[in-house]
């Protein structure tokens, strides 16, 4: 996702350094979600009693993860400094849905 974000958008120091922090956000979350979650607690998630419900509700937990992890730490860096925090919040949650939709 950072190579992605870095090559086609714009390539100012302080965009790379957003998008380097965003994808090392959704590493963070994403990561141990699909890789340590299913190993601690594997009754909890078990593939084959898995429905398309449950897929769809992890997947929003993951981007709700996503988006509020980044949103704080976009506000608290500064690079968004004339929008307020909750601005911040709308602005952080749709640009997820739409890299997550890409």
């Amino acid at each position: 996702m950072t190579v992605f974000l870095v090559v086609l958008l714009p390539k100012e120091w302080i965009w790379i350094m957003k998008f380097i922090l965003i994808g090392t956000i959704i590493f963070a979350v994403l990561y141990p979600s699909i890789v340590w979650v299913p190993k601690l607690f594997p009754s909890v998630i078990e593939p084959d009693k898995w429905t398309i419900g449950k897929y769809i509700s992890y997947t929003i937990f993951q981007l709700t993860a996503i988006g509020i992890i980044t949103s704080v730490l976009t506000h608290a860096l500064g690079f968004h400094p004339s929008l307020s925090f909750w601005a911040n919040m709308k602005y952080a949650f749709i640009d997820k849905v739409v890299y997550g939709t890409v």
